[in-house]
């Protein structure tokens, strides 16, 4: 990794590009039925592919949505367990725009079938993530070994990117890679504070535009040009 802190800024057009990483995308939006933030998902998955040593120890995924973006990363980590820790949403409490909170109750009990129609070691822990039987699980699943990627995409205050960081990064190996989603605008906390305290090991994925009247996640740059979409954290364990 670089010495001093990345900034990948790219559009969401990437997820029209034809690579492996946006057709990978593609085929997850069609058997999970919605992808939030295509493009810095494209550009994780192209990250770990070329910057992990070891691909085959698995990842650890907390809050799954409808599958999306687990599938994503059983594609480039293709090995070991793959462990989802997530809330069982239901219509009450999902985060999802109207036409796709309706299909969510049934996706949640669907999407461990279709990933595990899809890949192998899959395992699923529905709850809180900072719940500790919920983390002793993923320690009794993974008997010691220690996985290649955690991406945090759970409950966003800081209480939770803090938590979830400190309770989980134990279970990736040196080397590996920890993500945080949702790292710009109100969700930047604990993210600000890792990159204060090492801006060396940390990068920055996001999409970018320059439409002020466009205000989803709008929040403009010291460079003038709006941040779009929640941004992606990337951390390499030492």
């Amino acid at each position: 990794m670089e010495k001093q802190k990345t900034t990948y800024i790219y559009s969401d057009v990437r997820f029209g590009e034809e690579n492996k990483y946006s057709k990978i995308a593609l085929e997850a939006d069609e058997l999970y039925h919605y992808m939030y933030q295509h493009g810095e998902v494209i550009q994780v998955m192209e990250f770990l592919d070329k910057n992990l040593d070891s691909k085959e120890n698995g990842f650890i995924e907390i809050g799954s949505a409808l599958g999306g973006s687990f599938h994503c990363w059983a594609n480039i980590i293709k090995g070991g367990k793959k462990i989802s820790v997530d809330l069982p949403l239901d219509e009450s409490n999902t985060p999802y725009p109207a036409h796709v909170s309706g299909i969510i109750p049934n996706y949640i009990q669907e999407r461990v079938k279709t990933w595990k129609k899809n890949h192998s070691n899959v395992h699923q822990i529905l709850g809180d993530s900072m719940n500790i039987e919920n983390i002793n699980k993923v320690e009794e699943m993974l008997d010691g070994e220690k996985v290649d990627f955690l991406f945090i995409d759970g409950n966003h205050s800081y209480e939770y990117h803090k938590g979830d960081f400190q309770n989980y990064s134990k279970f990736v190996r040196p080397g590996g890679i920890i993500a945080f989603h949702d790292i710009f605008g109100q969700y930047r906390h604990f993210w600000q504070e890792l990159l204060n305290s090492e801006p060396d090991n940390c990068i920055e994925i996001m999409d970018t535009f320059t439409d002020s009247n466009d205000n989803r996640h709008f929040e403009p740059n010291k460079d003038g040009v709006g941040v779009r979409g929640p941004g992606i954290g990337i951390y390499k364990k030492k």
